[in-house]
């Protein structure tokens, strides 16, 4: 159920809160409120986004605001200091380190984003309920607007805490959109309110506004990638900076179950299954070899000599497939800087040698 003009604004004053800094979130908020004749709240959001604009040293976001709030009647003499304040600032000498914005609908245009956000339902969730259970497929996601969520991974009996949530950030996306399973358990630690959206919420953005939807779903590849680098053994000792490296540099390449493609196209680049499994087939001496590669498990040219598929071999999906393909340039400095990466990419090309035959 869409949101209505009042819930709106109830979800954008609560995203407000969490990305103070972000110029669109806070644009929709006024927007909002002053659709419902709430004009001296909207005033006082763009006056107080005005001053945090001028600290930042954004003195084009700064008069941007000011000049909203006049808009709405604000003359005082406190608007006119902000405006020279504003005027003695130069957005070069801005530093946006620290500065924290809204990832969702960072490239979207204010029209795009608020289409995106009424989709979404609010939903009040108490402490200790479980929200997302690791291993169940689910088609929707969640952005957090209040409170405290935590992220459990479960192996056999064994729950392990491996990360804290909190407003503003989002997560079952990556599920919902690729219809995996889910990665990890998702519980609240407080109560929470949350914007819960259908699976169907990004795929219906990208046919209104392609561009836009293209955005979204480069968002939540990228989500995909840097949690592989946690499910991967090979890649389990990787630094914070190089997974976030493949998670930018890296793709997503999607096979339906049945689709075959040969190794002599898959190009320079570290392949990594992701999700589903690969068939290697390959003829040898008149007789058939056929190995099976599944999820956590590399290929490809990128390392010479290492984990080569013989040119002559077919590859085919037995089921729904996802690969990271990650760039030769980023595959030669990992095996060069981590033994792990090393040693997972020597047994893969031992096993692959050994049942297809040397390249």
């Amino acid at each position: 159920m869409a949101l209505d003009e009042a819930g709106f604004v109830v979800v954008c004053d609560f995203l407000h809160r969490a990305y103070p800094d972000d110029a669109r979130v806070a644009r929709l908020l006024i927007g909002g409120l002053v659709r419902l004749d709430r004009r001296d709240e909207a005033r006082r959001v763009a006056v107080a986004a005005a001053k945090r604009f001028i600290a930042l040293g954004r003195a084009s976001l700064a008069l941007g605001f000011l000049t909203r709030a006049q808009a709405l009647g604000a003359g005082d003499e406190e608007v006119e200091h902000l405006m020279q304040a504003a005027r003695l600032v130069d957005d070069a000498d801005a530093d946006d380190s620290g500065v924290r914005r809204f990832e969702l609908i960072e490239t979207l245009s204010d029209e795009e984003a608020e289409r995106f956000l009424r989709q979404g339902t609010r939903r009040h969730v108490r402490a200790g309920q479980v929200i997302l259970r690791q291993g169940e497929v689910g088609d929707s996601f969640a952005i957090i607007l209040q409170g405290q969520c935590e992220v459990r991974m479960e192996r056999g009996d064994q729950a392990q805490i491996v990360g804290t949530l909190a407003a503003g950030d989002f997560f079952g996306e990556v599920a919902s959109l690729f219809k995996l399973p889910r990665s990890a358990t998702v519980a609240a630690r407080t109560d929470v309110e949350i914007l819960e959206f259908t699976g169907d919420a990004v795929e219906r953005l990208a046919k209104e506004s392609p561009l836009a939807g293209e955005y979204l779903r480069r968002v939540v590849e990228r989500r995909l990638l840097a949690t592989m680098t946690y499910q991967v053994a090979g890649l389990h000792d990787l630094a914070e900076t190089d997974r976030e490296w493949i998670a930018e540099e890296s793709a997503i390449v999607e096979l339906p179950e049945g689709e075959r493609m040969r190794a002599d196209r898959l190009g320079d680049a570290l392949w990594v299954v992701i999700h589903g499994e690969l068939n290697f087939v390959r003829r040898v001496d008149g007789a058939l070899r056929v190995l099976s590669w599944g999820a956590g498990r590399p290929f490809g040219n990128a390392i010479e000599g290492k984990l080569g598929v013989p040119e002559d071999a077919d590859i085919l999906a037995t089921e729904r497939t996802l690969l990271a393909r990650i760039p030769k340039r980023i595959a030669l400095a990992l095996f060069a800087a981590y033994p792990s990466v090393d040693e997972w990419v020597r047994k893969a090309g031992d096993h692959l040698r050994e049942t297809l035959g040397q390249k």
